[in-house]
């Protein structure tokens, strides 16, 4: 969305800049999955994310905290794994809601709120 970030031909050129301050110490990197549903789309995002994380390693090695998954990746798994600790962010299930109607066979959710 990069409302709030960088594109992923960018990760590079910010973690030089990143790595100039020296009083900082990210803890991780994390990215918006667009459209969660669409299977291949997904993929694909997590394919960048997967090389932008390589690049961002090199500069800052060590336990860091990668944050992916929205509430529709978190049920369908669609996360990547690896080193370092991987976070989801509940969004629209937190309140009982299912994000695409196919996830009322995987994940019994019970609305919270009418």
């Amino acid at each position: 969305m990069t409302r709030l970030g960088i594109l992923p031909k960018e990760i590079g050129s910010f973690c030089e800049r990143l790595k100039r301050m020296s009083s900082l110490d990210p803890a991780g990197l994390l990215t918006h999955l667009a459209d969660a549903g669409e299977e291949n789309f997904t993929k694909g995002q997590i394919k960048i994310f997967q090389q932008a994380k390589g690049i961002f390693e090199e500069y800052f090695p060590g336990r860091r905290i990668y944050h992916v998954a929205n509430s529709q990746a978190s049920i369908d798994q669609n996360v990547g794994g690896g080193d370092g600790e991987w976070i989801v962010r509940f969004g629209i299930a937190l309140y009982g809601a299912y994000p695409l109607e196919k996830d009322r066979r995987l994940i019994n959710l019970k609305p919270v709120l009418s």
